[in-house]
């Protein structure tokens, strides 16, 4: 008896030591509607319910009816977290902010909203219950699977939630591993919306500690839910709706996104941009500068004796090649047309392009169009290779573009080529976004446009800036063709740019000691073949 209670001791000790020091970090806050969007899978519809990332926060509702339209289902699962417990006494911890709303005060159907980990024959799901359970007395009690109710209706309030998953060992089925799971929440308060720990100096509304089991050695789902995380057919009864927000984790330290975007040139320093681009320019009076924290090209001074060509700038550190079927490439930055003479004779295409120089099926553009084109009304509308006109003059105010090329396979016609589904979304420029382009996400776009492209397979493509035509160098007369300016440039190709530099040998950027022990391994040594005494 005293080996059983010291061993029980033993491991509650060290159970409670392990629960205190297992690490959060962030997964979503929720405030940008695009990394959201390719953190977590939707699983929405075909009925009227529905997922919406946005104000930030994650909205799951099914409270729209429709007799003719069933509530299928509104759930999110986190697709950059891998719960996989291959050490049966693996810890983990989640932490989240949720809220139960009940928009048209008249939920027939709301059951079970919150968290889930597990599978669908085995899980832990925990949260708050709706009020349409009877054995619960129609309260909104919160949930933890196996959890007796308190009978303490909770309403509609927002609430923070911590849950601590501490494997024991495994179980007598060698399939699963024991559990002790912790559930406490908290009220929720905005101070720690960036630091869960905060809520371990408050008292909880409720905590329960229980055994349980999961999976071992099994992939688990992680996912929020309303009405139910695994069932996906309602009614016409709606079941109300719900908000997530500040979704901590211990799984991973870094969510990896492949749309995250890294800056290349704010072009803050001219020496900086100079070794960043090739200046393509003239020999006419096109021409290209760098200056005042922006790329200026222009093609706005004539001379009858001296044509424009061309004024464009190419990114030396950016050359992709489109050799995967999944690749994802998402490029920003703000633009403005300038119009230095009022007469724009030859404003046509202006903006950014990627692709390789040649025909125009081996490139694509997007930017703003000029007024000079019969084609576009003679109205500077925004362009994407494709793309219809809106008719909508958009003038010369600034503008920010957001352009993302997602790969879907070789062409099936010219295996050559690559399939792209391309999107377009322009915002209205704003300042405080020049180092965060993400946040133009909580921003409705001026316009949005998504279609089917291709780009040359397994090439390496050209990214570049242009005014008036992005390859052509067919040379334009003494008509002036305007000017356009490009800053705050984001791209995520790469997330380190290096300005090249001789000493840097190992190409971090940085020029320190471990180059000099690179320098220092092949100090005179020789690789002359045509030196006989070189070894």
């Amino acid at each position: 008896m005293k080996k059983l209670l010291f061993g029980i001791i033993t491991v509650l000790t060290l159970y409670s030591a392990v629960q205190a020091n297992v690490p959060l970090y962030l997964y979503d806050d929720f405030t940008s509607p695009i990394k959201s969007e390719s953190i977590w899978t939707q699983y929405e519809g075909p009925g009227t319910g529905y997922v919406a990332f946005g104000n930030g926060q994650a909205l799951m509702d099914m409270s729209i009816v429709d007799s003719h339209n069933w509530l299928t289902q509104s759930k999110i699962a986190a697709n950059q977290l891998a719960a996989h417990i291959t050490d049966p006494f693996m810890a983990m911890r989640f932490t989240w902010d949720m809220q139960l709303l009940d928009p048209l005060n008249d939920t027939n159907n709301d059951f079970y909203n919150g968290f889930f980990i597990g599978t669908a024959s085995r899980s832990i799901i925990a949260g708050q219950l709706g009020n349409d359970i009877q054995s619960y007395g129609y309260k909104r009690v919160f949930l933890l699977t196996g959890m007796p109710s308190d009978g303490i209706d909770r309403g509609l309030d927002k609430y923070h939630y911590d849950l601590t998953v501490q494997g024991t060992g495994l179980n007598t089925d060698p399939t699963l591993v024991n559990l002790t799971i912790t559930f406490k929440v908290y009220a929720y308060n905005q101070a720690y919306d960036t630091n869960p720990e905060g809520y371990q100096n408050e008292t909880p509304l409720l905590s329960h500690t229980r055994p349980s089991a999961l999976q071992y050695n099994t992939a688990l789902d992680i996912k929020f839910f309303k009405y139910h995380p695994v069932n996906s057919t309602r009614d016409t009864l709606q079941s109300g709706s719900m908000t997530l927000d500040n979704f901590y984790q211990s799984l991973e330290s870094h969510i990896v996104r492949d749309d995250e975007v890294y800056l290349y040139d704010n072009f803050e320093n001219p020496v900086t941009s100079k070794l960043l681009w090739n200046v393509e320019q003239g020999p006419g009076t096109g021409y290209v500068a760098f200056e005042d924290g922006q790329a200026l090209l222009d093609m706005s001074i004539v001379n009858p004796q001296n044509w424009m060509t061309k004024a464009r700038i190419l990114a030396k550190k950016l050359k992709p090649r489109l050799t995967d079927t999944d690749k994802n490439m998402r490029f920003t930055w703000d633009m403005q047309m300038l119009d230095p003479d009022d007469d724009t004779n030859f404003d046509y295409e202006n903006g950014f392009s990627i692709g390789i120089d040649g025909e125009s099926y081996e490139q694509i553009h997007a930017g703003q169009h000029g007024d000079a084109s019969s084609f576009y009304n003679y109205k500077r509308v925004f362009v994407l290779t494709g793309m219809p006109s809106d008719d909508i003059d958009r003038g010369l105010d600034k503008y920010h573009y957001d352009l993302t090329l997602k790969e879907t396979g070789i062409d099936p016609v010219d295996e050559t080529l690559v399939d792209l589904t391309v999107t377009l979304k322009v915002y209205g420029y704003d300042s405080a976004y020049d180092s965060n382009p993400d946040a133009y996400s909580n921003n409705t776009p001026l316009r949005s446009y998504t279609r089917m492209l291709t780009l040359p397979y397994d090439e390496d493509l050209d990214i570049k800036f242009f005014k008036w035509n992005p390859y052509s160098t067919t040379p334009r007369d003494g008509s002036q063709c305007g000017a356009i300016t490009i800053d705050n440039f984001y791209q995520n190709l790469e997330s380190e740019i290096c300005i090249d530099m001789t000493g840097d040998i190992n190409g971090d950027c940085y020029i320190n000691i471990e180059d000099f022990a690179l320098f220092s391994a092949d100090w005179l040594k020789c690789t002359d073949l045509n030196n006989i005494d070189c070894e």
